[in-house]
């Protein structure tokens, strides 16, 4: 059980670091009236705990208490350095893991909730290289990822993993000491898992399956992140609390930062320049995608990968990605232009033409060996050539080995062909809508064939144009 010494304190500097209220610190009174006790009796545990050199307070009156500084040089600069939203939509997230790294004597433990694809995995490991710049970790300090939903079919695997309840020492807890354990999806750990987390977070022990041993981790730094149906289980438990925005909630500004990096590390990883159209650019930015950052990003990817396909047989050539290359949903988002197009223009001006260079240097953060998709292009296209296959049926094997690699990581789940009607109706008449609704029912039955949803938004945008 934690002492009322110790949830003061775990009180006073989740209020010092997360609420600007007590900027300049926080006074006896308010710990009194949270607590239900004694203003007397809780100075003396103020008092206590400035002794202990783990608060500081000030000569004013009232007396407020706050965190000693501590001094590590220029670091605040390091974390965020190659994420974008550091002063924007992400500001607040840095300030709250800044924190629980800097924290005196130990790090806090962070729960980071988000929706799916939202970055949380490039945000928890910049906070490690951050603790790394700042002298928290060393630089041989250990990173542990695991996601709990690679487990969900065997949950065994995953709790002999983590815990390792007939070995203990064989855990990942006892493995990232003096470093960071970060668990993905934890909503998705079992009640006895959760339960040995709970003991570890009020411990700092972790327990062997008979309980006979115990071994301190309490120097392992832990980052749990889990979605909007997690938040209320986990966070009572976790001292400090991360909510990162998703993709929606970021500015247009920040949207074209992230498109235009995306873009970058395609360029480089395929070794060639890639020249996107000003329609590119647009139709990315006014499409809502359901994985947030990672929908972007691998719709960027894959886009560049269907492209790079058509001029593999030509090492000088540019990669040129088309409207046609990105995904249906994607090319429906042209038809916001019309209701976004001053905010859109104040972004990309008059520039019609968007050129990534491979040779120019971007700044990437990866805590892992990423897959090399263009190596493995250039492997195919060389490897069918010596067989004499011909260009044409190059491409449609290559391409459908990229769709193929894309559904692997359930991209296409995130899109749907259906009508977006109620989207289209803010800048379409209903009227025409239904009427082309009609054409199209008849055409498919006339013809025998499905036909795609861009040709129902052409028809309904033409038509559109055409009575204006």
């Amino acid at each position: 059980m934690k002492t009322t010494k110790e949830s003061v304190f775990e009180f006073v500097q989740k209020q010092l670091m997360t609420n600007s209220d007590y900027k300049d610190g926080i006074s006896t009174k308010i710990i009194a009236d949270y607590f239900q006790l004694q203003r007397s009796n809780v100075s003396t545990l103020l008092n206590e705990l400035v002794k202990d050199a783990r608060l500081e307070k000030t000569n004013t009156r009232p007396v407020l208490y706050y965190l000693p500084q501590k001094e590590v040089g220029n670091e605040l600069n390091t974390v965020g350095k190659a994420m974008i939203g550091t002063d924007g939509s992400l500001a607040k997230a840095l300030q709250v893991a800044k924190a629980a790294i800097l924290y005196p004597n130990n790090s806090l433990n962070v729960l980071v909730t988000a929706k799916p694809g939202s970055g949380t995995t490039h945000f928890v490991y910049t906070l490690y290289l951050y603790g790394k710049d700042a002298g928290v970790f060393s630089e041989s300090a250990p990173f542990y990822k695991v996601n709990c939903r690679h487990y969900k079919n065997n949950i065994e695997e995953l709790d002999e993993k983590l815990f390792s309840p007939k070995n203990i020492d064989d855990s990942l807890f006892a493995k990232s000491r003096g470093g960071m354990l970060f668990i993905d999806n934890a909503e998705l750990l079992n009640s006895t898992e959760k339960s040995r987390l709970s003991e570890f977070l009020e411990s700092g022990l972790l327990f062997s399956e008979d309980r006979k041993d115990f071994i301190d981790v309490n120097s392992t730094f832990l980052v749990l992140s889990c979605g909007p149906n997690g938040y209320n289980e986990f966070s009572q438990r976790m001292s400090m609390v991360i909510q990162l925005p998703d993709l929606a909630s970021r500015p247009l500004s920040e949207k074209l930062a992230l498109i235009n990096y995306f873009f970058m590390i395609e360029a480089n990883n395929a070794k060639k320049n890639i020249e996107a159209k000003r329609e590119i650019l647009e139709a990315l930015l006014l499409t809502d995608f359901p994985l947030n950052v990672k929908g972007l990003e691998m719709e960027i990817k894959r886009a560049c990968a269907t492209a790079c396909v058509r001029v593999m047989d030509d090492p000088n050539s540019n990669i040129e990605v088309t409207i046609s290359d990105l995904n249906n949903e994607v090319q429906k988002s042209l038809i916001r232009l019309r209701t976004q197009s001053t905010e859109i223009f104040d972004l990309l001006g008059s520039q019609m033409l968007f050129i990534y260079d491979c040779n120019e240097q971007y700044q990437s953060i990866t805590y892992d060996d990423s897959h090399d998709l263009y190596e493995e292009i250039r492997s195919q296209y060389t490897e069918l050539s010596k067989r004499g296959i011909n260009t044409d049926t190059i491409h449609n094997i290559i391409n459908n080995h990229v769709t193929t690699l894309f559904k692997k990581y359930n991209y296409y789940r995130s899109f749907n062909d259906e009508y977006d009607t109620e989207q289209l109706s803010k800048i379409v008449d209903p009227k025409i809508i239904h009427m082309v609704t009609k054409i199209m029912d008849a055409c498919k039955n006339e013809l025998q064939r499905e036909i795609q949803p861009q040709v129902f938004y052409g028809l309904c945008l033409h038509m559109n144009s055409l009575l204006t």
